[in-house]
């Protein structure tokens, strides 16, 4: 059966599926496509155990540099120390290039603009919903630090009409489609046609404007980053994305019929510094298309108007415009600030909206301390909305608007406030009063240690009685992802390519979670990170507890399963037992064990209580890894090694704390 669900394939490294029928092609695109096949590769990482795992394609764009899409490049970036990543012309090439994942250059329009375009709002027939887009700027060029990447391929000079491609003129891509195919990743060349010529946001414009270009012809995951040929054997595009149909009840997906590329100059001007003014051009230009297409941000804050008057049992009718403004957010600005007398007995709603989608927040202070929060909207959206009062005398207040992540350009934002008399509240409930209320139960500023994790874990319980939000935000703008787990499973997740994920969940049953913090490759220590948890009450009832209880085993286990279920490995239980640390035994727990020739083994502790523990494993009496850092769960991951060998592996505390019983420990055998 088909589930009638259309969507748009984005920020994947497996680009999705088409499959109609080629039709007929030039006779000469084999003589353009046999001379490319040396200069066309497969992207992926090589395990530590040898295992090659393809993420998509590239292909030379310049002497030593290969070009393929932004979201190939940030998967490769998720190589641990250990692994490779590599290009290969076929799965068992031994002749292969090997890249520097510090040397990966993504085009900087491809985050910001991307972040910003999937919030903003477009009306449909009766409703309002997001943005269904194509990853914008999606490209990145790659050094090659060993190897031959071949000759450069020939690109079209896209940027003279001689170079703009006709609709249904012939194309063809050369790439690694890998989805559902069988065998291993093989070059294949795929004719197809160009359906349509669009910018980013699906409108004709200009060929000079004209980013996007659509494609009929099939396409699956392991295309993305293939170069896209037209009869003179000039590449004019980079496959990106494609649709498809979820099938299935969602458990796979068919082909729809339309690829897209990305126009190659985009990528072609990574090759030199023409990138920045390029995109310092095009960023105004962007804006305006934003303002010309999105909802007008009077038109959302008119409807966000009429959802609180909803939620709070007014009618809309009966608020009042109390003054409205438009203020200019300028990159390293300061907030905007706006003053406000508010009146006894009246409820004021504080609106703004960014015209670009930038993530501002909303925040309502005394004029006489700003320290003082009468209201904040710190969501991760562009249109913060903040209700404050009634008040008991006239209080003069400010709003400000603070940008949540340093704007691309000069951005306008547009502010409103409103008020109605309170007295048209209706009586709340006493379930009422108890639900609704949201708190934030942990905070703190995550400072990344030296030598820098891969990732950070907090661990809470939860109530059925709350649903719950998490939110960390990078001060240095960095791609930093949550996950969260219970039970051993993922339940929610932001991994898209931004510096501020969010997570929400509502729980059916008590129980406890793990929320993980997925640093990027390469974060420098001392990067900060804000974390914050918060709760709202849906009904009555006492606040629910913070500190983790339960099991330590199932404890532990939703801590570490994410981290290999994300890797692809499987994990066996070689060695467990439980232990107490305190003042009366030695402040360290000694083990004796054998990691088997050729197995990875995984060494995990967990206290209970949530105090301090660290690890260290010894080989013929020396120190060969250790974890210090400040946590209750220190684990270690030695690599396979050609023979058994004996290891000690030592749980320490620290002297003066207090007695640390129940601490598990496991040993993993890891596959």
């Amino acid at each position: 059966m088909v589930v009638l669900i259309r969507r748009a394939l984005f920020a994947s490294a497996l680009a999705g599926g088409l499959g109609l029928p080629a039709l007929a092609q030039p006779s000469d695109f084999a003589g353009v496509v046999e001379p490319a096949l040396d200069s066309v590769f497969v992207l992926g990482i090589e395990k530590a155990d040898g295992t090659f795992v393809d993420v998509g394609t590239g292909w030379t764009i310049a002497p030593d540099r290969l070009a393929t899409n932004a979201h190939v490049a940030e998967a490769l970036m998720e190589a641990v120390p250990g692994e490779r990543v590599v290009a290969r012309r076929g799965w068992s090439d031994r002749n292969e290039l090997v890249l520097d994942t510090g040397k990966m250059l993504i085009h900087p329009a491809y985050g910001p603009w991307n972040k910003r375009l999937g919030r903003m709002k477009v009306r449909t027939a009766g409703s309002i919903k997001d943005f269904e887009m194509i990853a914008v700027a999606d490209v990145a060029v790659l050094e090659v630090v060993a190897g031959d990447a071949g000759t450069p391929l020939k690109l079209a000079n896209v940027n003279s009409p001689s170079g703009e491609p006709a609709l249904s003129e012939p194309v063809v891509y050369v790439g690694f489609p890998m989805e559902n195919i069988s065998g291993f990743p093989t070059v294949h060349a795929v004719p197809g046609y160009v359906t349509a010529k669009t910018d980013f946001f699906f409108t004709r414009r200009p060929w000079a404007e004209s980013y996007l270009i659509h494609y009929s012809g099939p396409v699956v995951g392991g295309a993305s980053g293939s170069p896209m040929l037209n009869a003179r054997g000039e590449v004019i595009g980079i496959i990106s994305a494609a649709e498809h149909l979820a099938i299935n009840d969602g458990s796979a997906r068919a082909s729809f019929g339309f690829g897209y590329g990305q126009r190659v100059d985009l990528a072609v001007e990574l090759l030199d510094d023409s990138y920045i003014a390029n995109q310092q051009a095009r960023n105004q230009r962007w804006l305006e298309r934003c303002t010309d297409l999105f909802i007008a941000p009077e038109d959302l804050m008119h409807e966000l108007e009429l959802l609180a008057a909803g939620e709070a049992g007014v009618d809309q009718a009966a608020m009042n415009l109390v003054t409205r403004n438009s203020e200019t957010m300028k990159p390293g600005g300061d907030p905007q600030r706006t003053r406000i007398v508010l009146e006894p007995g009246y409820r004021y709603g504080f609106i703004a909206v960014a015209h670009d989608g930038t993530d501002i927040d909303g925040i309502v202070t005394p004029t006489d301390d700003d320290a003082k929060e009468l209201g904040a909207d710190r969501s991760l959206d562009y249109y913060p909305m903040v209700w404050v009062g009634p008040v008991e005398t006239s209080t003069p207040v400010y709003f400000t608007i603070r940008a949540a992540e340093d704007p691309i350009q000069d951005t306008p934002i547009d502010l409103r406030v409103v008020r109605y008399d309170a007295d048209l509240l209706p009586e709340p409930t006493d379930e009422a009063l108890a639900a609704g209320v949201e708190e934030v139960f942990h905070e703190e500023t995550f400072e990344v240690p030296d030598p820098a994790p891969a990732f950070h874990t907090w661990t809470f319980d939860l109530s059925p009685d709350y649903s719950y939000l998490f939110t960390a935000i990078s001060a240095d703008f960095l791609d930093i992802n949550l996950r969260l787990v219970t039970d051993g499973a993922t339940v929610g997740e932001d991994m898209l390519a931004d510096s501020v994920p969010v997570v929400s969940y509502q729980p059916t049953t008590p129980g406890q979670c793990a929320i993980t913090l997925l640093l990027p490759p390469g974060i420098t220590p001392g990067s900060r990170v804000s974390f914050t948890a918060k709760r709202t009450r849906l009904s009555g009832g006492e606040p629910a507890p913070v500190a983790s209880t339960g099991s330590v085993w199932e404890a532990m286990e939703a801590l570490y399963t994410p981290w290999f279920v994300s890797a692809g490995e499987t994990t066996e239980v070689a060695h467990e037992e439980t232990f107490d640390l305190a003042p009366g035994n030695p402040t360290q727990h000694e083990f004796t064990l054998t990691q088997p020739a050729g197995t990875k083994v995984f060494f995990f502790a967990f206290a209970p209580d949530l105090s301090d523990i660290d690890m260290e494993v010894l080989a013929d009496g020396t120190v060969i890894a250790t974890d210090a850092q400040i946590d209750h769960y220190p684990g270690l991951a030695l690599a396979p090694e050609p023979a058994a060998r004996t290891l000690t592996v030592r749980v320490t505390k620290n002297a003066a704390e207090a007695p640390i019983t129940g601490i598990g420990f496991r040993m993993l055998l890891v596959h």
